[in-house]
């Protein structure tokens, strides 16, 4: 299973595997009206369930659309001190009226 923003299959494995695949999914689809995008790092052991979505807390990078050709590729690369300039966020999620929304924290 393939996601975009999600480095490593791995991740998708387990218990937490789908839960996390639908909340990097959601967190891309609301950056992308933003023109942004998530690549996960890691999950919190924090989740809600939302109008029965099982949204994940996670931490990652939020990257504009028009570096994310070249943030992919360090990314990708492992190259984690050139990646340091982008900003890491957590993820959290607020329901709003049964629609599970993203809130990003890169303080």
């Amino acid at each position: 299973m393939t996601v975009f923003g999600v480095k490593f299959e791995g991740d998708l494995k387990g218990p937490w595997g789908p839960y996390v695949s639908d909340s990097v999914g959601l967190a891309n689809e609301y950056l992308a009206e933003k023109g942004k995008r998530f690549y996960f790092s890691e999950v919190d052991v924090s989740q809600k369930v939302i109008d029965g979505v099982h949204c994940c807390d996670m931490f990652g990078w939020v990257v504009p659309g028009e570096d994310a050709d070249r943030f992919e590729q360090l990314w990708l690369s492992g190259d984690c001190d050139d990646i340091e300039g982008f900003d890491y966020a957590s993820v959290e999620w607020k329901d709003e009226n049964g629609v599970p929304v993203p809130i990003f924290d890169m303080s």
